[in-house]
């Protein structure tokens, strides 16, 4: 039968007050018989200490013969006989040895008796022969309660033994029993305690780690069941904020992922063209004047090339939007492909876009630049099966000669360009005309 501990503990109280009592009781019957005993030899002793009194007194009356002698005789035989009647009746041991006493006893009191009787009618006993046969008769009757009371005390001594020796063995047996069951439950209860102890710091250690999956599963039901569902249920709520977190948690990332994706492509479109990818016209000068201003601090040279796309409008309008806008992808990728990391590509509106080449060491690279991309953009652009034509004009400006801000460069490289126009088929030029070449 599974109990509960805290019946258990109840049970090892209850044999624990048990055992108290137990033992007590032990030490009050011990000490019960141990006073009886006690009575009992002081008892016989006392009986040994009255008859020693009358065979005194019967000897002081056997050698005076005087009527002192006889009263003494008289009143300590009649006291023994009383003594002898009351051990008789509190002891519990055979009455053989109290009989004979009595009878003994009894038979003093009878010759003390005859004795007077015979000194009343006027015989004497003065006859040696009768005066011994007297004696002798008191000494043998003496003699005979001595070694009774002998036996007698023997007799108690022996059943004292007895009865102390039954009552250790039935006190020690009945301690062994309570002091036996109470170990079998203490070492029960602490195996108990020990296993739910186990359970629960197993449980402990796997909470502390991380996990809220694993439960508690107790084989008794008991007070550290009662804690392992309580545990479980906590486990479980656990669980189930941690996933409702986590969800939350995630659900915030993807609105924060989006927001920074729809901020990212806000960003991008705030700065980007919609159709090309490339930088509009004010992130472009934002962008070109954080490298004037690097180029300043180097003393570095910059050329900014201002590129018009011919016959753009005329396919725009003969072949549709669709074309014009397949032709101003294709031309941007073109122009991605020609520049440097370093240097800015953007599209400032319609068929006109801009190239800023940072940090060049001498004029010509910028029109060896000019004439690559002259090159890449005159090659017809196929769409649908059908190539397109279209040509460029270029204008270049370079920095600091032809100026030392945005807004001169960008003027003096889209005269250039102007310049460009009146010449023959894809032309590039420099500003006030230096370096004039045409393709």
């Amino acid at each position: 039968m599974n109990l509960i501990i805290s019946r258990r503990l109840l049970i090892l109280s209850l044999l624990s007050m048990g055992l108290i009592f137990a033992v007590i009781f032990s030490l009050f019957r011990l000490h019960s018989h141990q006073t009886e005993v006690n009575k009992e030899l002081q008892h016989i002793m006392q009986l040994q200490l009255n008859l020693d009194i009358l065979r005194s007194h019967l000897w002081q009356f056997h050698e005076y013969e005087d009527q002192s002698g006889f009263e003494q005789a008289q009143r300590t035989q009649q006291a023994l006989a009383e003594k002898l009647v009351l051990t008789h009746i509190q002891s519990d041991l055979q009455p053989l040895e109290l009989l004979n006493l009595q009878r003994m006893n009894a038979t003093i009191g009878a010759l003390l008796e005859m004795n007077v009787a015979s000194s009343r009618l006027g015989r004497s006993l003065e006859q040696p022969h009768a005066k011994s046969m007297l004696q002798a008769r008191f000494n043998m009757t003496i003699q005979g309660m001595t070694e009774d009371l002998y036996r007698l005390h023997q007799k108690a001594i022996n059943e004292a033994q007895r009865v102390t020796l039954q009552l250790l063995y039935l006190n020690g047996i009945t301690l062994l029993i309570i002091a036996i069951v109470l170990a079998v439950f203490a070492y029960a209860t602490l195996r108990r305690f020990k296993v739910g102890f186990t359970m629960l710091h197993h449980g402990m250690n796997d909470l502390a780690k991380g996990d809220l999956s694993s439960r508690l599963c107790p084989s008794q039901k008991d007070e550290f069941t009662q804690l392992a569902e309580y545990f479980n249920q906590m486990k479980g709520s656990l669980e189930k904020t941690t996933i409702k977190r986590d969800l939350l948690q995630y659900e915030v990332e993807q609105q924060t992922s989006q927001l920074r994706s729809q901020h990212m492509r806000l960003r991008f479109l705030a700065e980007h063209d919609d159709l090309t990818g490339l930088y509009n016209r004010r992130a472009f000068e934002n962008q070109v004047k954080i490298a004037l201003a690097r180029d300043r601090r180097t003393d570095s040279m910059a050329g900014m090339l201002f590129i018009d796309l011919d016959k753009f409008k005329e396919i725009n309008d003969t072949h549709g939007h669709d074309v014009g806008d397949f032709i101003l992808t294709v031309t941007a990728e073109r122009l991605k492909g020609l520049i440097r990391e370093s240097d800015l590509l953007g599209r400032l509106g319609g068929d006109e876009f801009v190239v800023w080449l940072d940090l060049i060491s001498k004029k010509e690279e910028v029109g060896n630049k000019a004439q690559g991309i002259m090159e890449a953009l005159t090659q017809p652009i196929e769409y649908l099966g059908q190539p397109l034509a279209v040509g460029c004009s270029i204008g270049i400006s370079i920095f600091p000669y032809d100026g030392k801000q945005f807004t001169e460069l960008l003027k003096a490289a889209d005269q250039a360009m102007y310049s460009a126009k009146p010449q023959q088929q894809s032309a590039y030029c420099f500003y006030r005309g230096q370096n004039l070449s045409e393709t």
